[in-house]
C-alpha cells in the first residue's frame, strides 16, 4: 500500500516535463474507443515515470492524487472527460443557492471536487464527502484542505443500516472496493443516513451519489422507509448493483416516484458497467370545473414541478361520463406533447 503523504507542501510531487505532456494529450483527447486505448497506454508509461503521486490541478481545484491502489483515481487523473462527466453535469448544471449534495462512498472526493468548483458560486451550499477507509480520508481531507474555497465537509464514517462499529476490508490494488466485513481490519463508525442527515441538520437534499459496492440498499431502503418527503434527494445517482442487493431497490425508488433515466448512463460502460441516473419530481393537478349532466370535468396540472425538469410536462383535460364509459380529451406540452405545433399558455 502507498503510504499518504499529508505533509509535503503542494507541488511537491509536480510532474515532469514527459509526464505534463502526457497528461495534456490524454485529457484532450475525448472519449471514444480509439482515444481510450491511446489514453490507456500513455497512462502505463506516465505512471512508470512518476512518484507515488502527482499534484495537479483538476476540476479546477488543486488535488495530490496517487497513482497506484485506487482505479478510479487513476483513471480521473489521466482521463477526467470518461470520468462520469455526464452525471456530474446533470447535478452541477442544477446548482443554486442552499444546494446540498451528499457524496456516499467519496473515495478521495473526485465527485465532489467536481460539484463544487459549481456550487462555490452559490451562497449557502454545501457538499458532505463521506468516506469511511481511513488512508481515502486522508487523502481526501488533504485535498480538502488544499482548496479552501470549496464548500466540502468530509466526514469519516461509513453509512449502514444500524449504528455501530465495523470492520472495512479494501485490496491494497484498489482502496476503492472497501466492503464492510467481519474480517476488515480497519475499524471504521458507521451510522444511518437518516441519523446523519438530522445529526448535520439537513433539510432539503438537491442531490446524493451512492457508491458502496453493493451495501447501496442498506443505506437507501431503510431511509427511503424513514425519510419525510421533503427529506428526499432530488436527484440520486446510485451504482446499479442488483445482482448484490437482497431487495428491489429500483422498484422502492420508483415507489418513491423516483424516475430511472436509462437512456442517461452513469457512466461509460468501461468504467460504470450497468450504472443509470436516478430523478424525483413531483405533480400537481387541480381540478377546474366540476362534471354535471352537460359539461365536462376540466382539469390542469404539472408535472415534474419540482423535480430536474426532465420529465417537465403540462395539460389540460376534459373527462366525461357517458353511460359506464368515461371519455376524456386533452391537450398537453413538454415530455406529454408530440407534434410541438401549439404554443404552451403555461411558459410561452
Amino acid at each position: 500500500m502507498i503510504p499518504v503523504d499529508s505533509t509535503s507542501k503542494f507541488g511537491f510531487y509536480k510532474p515532469n516535463t514527459l509526464v505534463n505532456i502526457i497528461m495534456l494529450i490524454t485529457r484532450s483527447i475525448g472519449n471514444r474507443w480509439l482515444s481510450k486505448r491511446i489514453i490507456f497506454l500513455l497512462r502505463r508509461i506516465a505512471i512508470i515515470l512518476s512518484k507515488d503521486c502527482i499534484d495537479t490541478n483538476l476540476f479546477n481545484a488543486n488535488l495530490r492524487m496517487y497513482t497506484k491502489g485506487n482505479v478510479s483515481e487513476k483513471r480521473a487523473l489521466f482521463s477526467p472527460q470518461i470520468f462520469e462527466e455526464e452525471e456530474r453535469e446533470f447535478i452541477a448544471e442544477r446548482a443554486q443557492d442552499n444546494s446540498i449534495f451528499i457524496d456516499i462512498g467519496a473515495n478521495i472526493g473526485l465527485y465532489s471536487f467536481s460539484i463544487g468548483n459549481i456550487y462555490k458560486r452559490y451562497k449557502n451550499t454545501k457538499i458532505f464527502s463521506i468516506e469511511p477507509h481511513p488512508d481515502l480520508f486522508k487523502r481526501l481531507s488533504f485535498n480538502v484542505s488544499l482548496n479552501k474555497d470549496l464548500p466540502i465537509h468530509p466526514r469519516e464514517i461509513a453509512l449502514m443500516d444500524k449504528s455501530g462499529q465495523f470492520g472495512l476490508s479494501a485490496p491494497d490494488e484498489n482502496l476503492g472496493q472497501g466492503v464492510i466485513s467481519k474480517k476488515g481490519k480497519n475499524l471504521v463508525t458507521a451510522k444511518k443516513l437518516i441519523d446523519f442527515i438530522y445529526d448535520e441538520k439537513i433539510e432539503k437534499i438537491s442531490a446524493m451519489k451512492i457508491d458502496v459496492e453493493g451495501n447501496e440498499e442498506k443505506i437507501l431502503i431503510p431511509f427511503l422507509k424513514d425519510a419525510k418527503n421533503e427529506n428526499l434527494p432530488l436527484i440520486i445517482i446510485i451504482e446499479n448493483n442488483r445482482e448484490l442487493w437482497k431487495d428491489d431497490l429500483i422498484k422502492l425508488l420508483e415507489e418513491k416516484k423516483y424516475s430511472e433515466l436509462k437512456n442517461l448512463p452513469y457512466g461509460p460502460s468501461t468504467y460504470s458497467g450497468n450504472q443509470s441516473l436516478k430523478d424525483k419530481g413531483f405533480d400537481i393537478k387541480i381540478k377546474l370545473l366540476n362534471e354535471s349532466y352537460y359539461l365536462p370535468q376540466i382539469a390542469i396540472g404539472w408535472n415534474d414541478l419540482a423535480g430536474t425538469g426532465r420529465f417537465a410536462a403540462e395539460y389540460i383535460a376534459a373527462t366525461k361520463q357517458i353511460l359506464d364509459l368515461d371519455f376524456t380529451l386533452g391537450l398537453a406540452w413538454g415530455s406529454l406533447g408530440q407534434d410541438k405545433n401549439i404554443s404552451n399558455p403555461f411558459i410561452d
